[in-house]
């Protein structure tokens, strides 16, 4: 997501927030911000779990190393993730596509039907495009 270049002093954490931090914190302005959040398929909630600041549109290695943190730590604190939701962007596709490669190609190794699911920590997530931004791009 896009957002406005500025820095702002965030007096309870002594800190400057406005710079990239993906990857550490770096004297470089951001302009986009990189947003993970969960919601319940049954019930109705939502919790945000991570945010990053980045320059310029984040990469599919990155994107993909967050991706595995984040189900991993998920499913470590007992969450079972379903689903992969998101817009039609380049890195994410490209990330997803690496994803569902390498589940493929252990699913080919140990015999198994190829389901296009993407398995990470024991998880089978199906990838969901956002339906807004899909009729978006009519």
């Amino acid at each position: 997501m896009a957002i406005e270049t500025a820095l702002t002093y965030a007096a309870h954490k002594d800190n400057i927030v406005g710079f990239v931090d993906l990857n550490g914190k770096i004297n470089e302005f951001a302009d986009h911000a990189l947003v993970f959040m969960l919601r319940g398929a049954v019930f109705k909630w939502q919790q945000l779990v991570a945010f990053y600041f980045c320059e310029g549109a984040t990469s599919s290695l990155q994107l993909k190393k967050i991706i595995k943190n984040i189900i991993s730590a998920l499913t470590d604190i007992g969450l079972k993730p379903i689903a992969l939701v998101s817009d039609q962007g380049s890195s994410f596709q490209s990330a997803v596509n690496s994803l569902l490669d390498d589940t493929k190609r252990e699913q080919l190794r140990a015999g198994e039907t190829v389901d296009d699911t993407i398995h990470l920590n024991g998880n089978s997530l199906s990838v969901i495009f956002d339906p807004p931004h899909l009729l978006k791009g009519i």
